[in-house]
């Protein structure tokens, strides 16, 4: 895994914004964490949690696998 070129972000980054996106649309900080991350990296979060995606779709970047 290591030889790969992934990149990576602390969480610790991402908190505040999480919890604000957790507080505000009444999800999990886990959750929160991966949407925080896609909003910050300007990038589309793909997920087959459906509540979540019915939750904050139409103001973050959600998707539900479903719908593809």
């Amino acid at each position: 895994m290591q030889q790969l070129p992934l990149q990576t972000m602390s969480s610790t980054k991402l908190v505040n914004s999480a919890q604000q996106i957790a507080i505000q649309y009444g999800r999990s900080i886990y959750d929160s964490v991966y949407v925080a991350l896609a909003r910050e990296t300007g990038s589309e979060f793909v997920t087959a949690d459906e509540k979540l995606a019915n939750a904050v779709a139409a103001h973050l970047p959600v998707k539900w696998l479903g719908a593809i």
